[in-house]
């Protein structure tokens, strides 16, 4: 019977302590302050790029950059122990095969590092300024060899006329000034391959296309590279697999996607040679619509399709070439995939974590990469690929340790033709769902294939949605079709219509406004207190949406994109741009003036006399960067002559985007105060 007492004793006691520690830890998590946009911005949050391996599964390197400094240091992560040292300063870290080598670029200046001896060599000739790097070095199979894939800029001196005196009156030819920057020398992508046996007899290969990004080595000394041609200049576009042979330097095109554009892709070599990997958007073969990952044969330039049912981003072989990993899009959390050749796709990580910089150990047996989610949180994890255990080598940036947030979800709503779209949800801290929230809603910037991300507007991250839900607010993210994630199909609607609205900016607004009315139907909104704010195509898409919807007693609209055609075909026709010819190929899918005018003319320029919102305009200098105002002023003028409440600003030194902290706090305490008025966060 003592026995029994004191068995029953002990499971009290516990119960007791576990009960205690759950309170001990909630009391803990309140006395947390909350986050405000003060404190948001003064984060120093670093930004970890670039993450490859260093030595067989043990180390990997990245480059880090602290949110003030100038300068990226590498970093080197034991992922046995996680401890972390810096190496040297520098970013794009490339290590060769053998581990014995690295390059990397210093400032303006490539270097060439051995792993045995820690001497440093310098590569090539230091530029006048820091090179536009798009990625890293890529490395020869045996070692010896590695190539550097950058472009020589043109001069940045503007191209000035000055007026002619004729008869005494001063003319300017305003042709002649058009003229002048077709005239001058564009910018030449380059492919540069460096022998480490002769560092000083490096040779370069000059590109014909308008882009070139990445390149991949095959066996021997055979390079792949994908080049692509613009519309500029109204030059038929393209996207082409190219190989390079190294010793002879001749060029040769081995796949082409016609009027492809904007693609990207990464040649990706298999093991044995045989196929490279690319992600293309081959079932609209125009833009980034819809993009799969698909293989073509070296030797025959034979395409085959792997994925059907994944927006393929990054990917990367495994190490017996049966099969690639990947990450895919999912509702802005990435997540990471596998395929085999014969295109059996596997889903390998799961959960609300946002997965990218895929990569593979020298020895196949560890998949490396980063993840992040809704706090702000990242690290950097290590996978087996022999039985998928996960480890986490290093936490880099973990705000929710010292704050308190309320909590975040990826939702999913349908939208009225039977689409499921994607969202974030961020709700105040204590969310009680008998009470009713006002609601604000952000739409995300980018065209057409534009993704869904963790980065919001003012911080670059989506601690600015925890500062408007520790005010009181729910703040909705919500994704829409043109971002390229709900099939390919989306895109062939819109390039089907030949209207004004091919980049379907109409149906991105009608998704937006039935997953306001999505959440509104939750039960724990105020439909009477809904704010709605968006940047850039998000502002297009929040002007459009305010003539069109009655729902919103709110909007905020930062630097937008032009109202529809109208505005665009104006800017392109008059100020700086006169004279100097307009796209009639891509902009217009096709269309010429002559054949439509409408697709030129229309849009929603004049529509403002049906936005009946109290509305908040914000704009940058478009010298520095921002947008033209075009739009923002019309809507402006109309709503004063309808006077409709709003308020215009015009932030003088910043571009497309805030450009310092002040100015960011600037446009916040702005918005605040615009909510305060018209969607208060508590009830009157």
């Amino acid at each position: 019977m003592a026995r029994y007492a004191l068995k029953w004793f002990g499971a009290l006691i516990f119960s007791f302590f576990a009960v205690f520690s759950v309170v001990l830890l909630e009391a803990i998590e309140n006395l947390k302050p909350t986050l405000s946009m003060e404190i948001a911005l003064s984060l120093k949050l670093p930004t970890v790029n670039n993450l490859v391996w260093l030595k067989d599964s043990a180390q990997l390197i990245a480059s880090l950059e602290e949110s003030e400094s100038k300068t990226a240091s590498l970093e080197v992560w034991d992922i046995t122990s996680g401890e972390r040292h810096t190496l040297t300063q520098g970013k794009y870290p490339s290590v060769s095969p053998d581990q014995k080598w690295f390059v990397y670029l210093d400032g303006a200046q490539w270097k060439l590092r051995s792993l045995q001896d820690d001497k440093t060599m310098l590569i090539g000739e230091e530029a006048p300024f820091e090179p536009t790097v798009f990625s890293p070095p890529q490395w020869s199979r045996d070692s010896r060899c590695f190539s550097i894939v950058d472009t020589l800029r043109s001069p940045s001196t503007p191209f000035n006329v000055e007026p002619e005196v004729q008869d005494g009156v001063r003319v300017l030819d305003v042709g002649h000034v058009a003229d002048g920057p077709a005239q001058a020398e564009k910018d030449i992508p380059r492919i540069t391959i460096f022998d480490i046996s002769k560092l000083e007899k490096s040779q370069s290969v000059l590109i014909e296309e308008d882009y070139v990004y990445y390149g991949n080595w095959g066996p021997n000394k055979t390079y792949y590279f994908v080049s692509m041609q613009g519309y500029w200049g109204g030059k038929q576009a393209y996207t082409a697999l190219k190989r390079l042979d190294t010793d002879t330097l001749v060029v040769s095109e081995i796949y082409r996607l016609e009027n492809g554009f904007m693609q990207s892709a990464e040649p990706v070599v298999s093991p044995d040679g045989r196929y490279i990997a690319l992600a293309l958007d081959v079932d609209l073969g125009k833009w980034d619509d819809y993009v799969s990952l698909v293989l073509i044969d070296s030797k025959s330039g034979e395409l085959k399709k792997l994925t059907t049912s994944q927006y393929v981003q990054a990917y990367v072989w495994a190490a017996d070439g049966k099969s690639l990993y990947f990450t895919g899009r999912c509702g802005g959390l990435n997540q990471i995939y596998q395929v085999s050749i014969e295109g059996n796709v596997r889903q390998v990580t799961h959960g609300e974590l946002a997965h990218s910089e895929i990569g593979l150990s020298f020895d196949g047996s560890w998949l490396s990469y980063q993840t992040s989610n809704g706090y702000a949180h990242k690290d950097i994890r290590v996978r087996s690929t022999h039985d998928d255990l996960e480890r986490i080598i290093a936490v880099t940036a973990d705000p929710g340790n010292d704050l308190r947030f309320g909590e975040f979800k990826q939702v999913k709503w349908r939208t009225h033709d039977g689409l499921d779209i994607f969202g974030y949800l961020f709700l105040p801290p204590d969310f009680d769902p008998n009470k009713k929230y006002p609601l604000y809603v952000d739409v995300h910037g980018g065209g057409p294939g534009s993704p869904l991300l963790l980065m919001g507007t003012l911080t670059s991250t989506p601690l600015e949605w925890h500062v408007w839900s520790a005010l009181g607010y729910v703040v909705f993210v919500p994704d829409m079709r043109s971002s390229g994630e709900y099939g390919p199909r989306i895109a062939e609607k819109r390039y089907s219509t030949h209207t004004w609205d091919w980049t379907g900016i109409q149906e991105d607004v009608s998704d937006i406004e039935s997953g306001t009315c999505w959440l509104i139907a939750q039960g724990y909104i105020d439909p009477k207190r809904v704010a709605v704010f968006g940047h850039s195509a998000g502002g297009g898409r929040v002007n459009l949406l305010l003539t069109r919807s009655h729902l919103y007693s709110a909007g905020i609209i930062h630097d937008q994109i032009p109202a529809g055609a109208l505005p665009s075909m104006i800017t392109n026709l008059s100020g700086k741009s006169t004279g100097t010819g307009f796209d009639e190929n891509h902009l217009t899918n096709g269309v010429k003036l002559m054949d439509n005018p409408s697709v030129y003319t229309n849009g929603f320029l004049f529509d403002g006399y049906k936005n009946h919102t109290p509305t908040l305009i914000m704009v940058g200098n478009p010298d520095k960067g921002a947008i033209s105002p075009l739009s923002s002023e019309v809507l402006f003028s109309i709503l004063r002559q309808y006077k409709v409440p709003t308020r215009m600003l015009r932030y003088i030194d910043d571009g497309h985007n805030p450009l310092t902290a002040a100015s960011a706090l600037h446009r916040y305490r702005e918005i605040k105060n615009w909510l305060e008025t018209y969607i208060p966060p508590a009830s009157p």
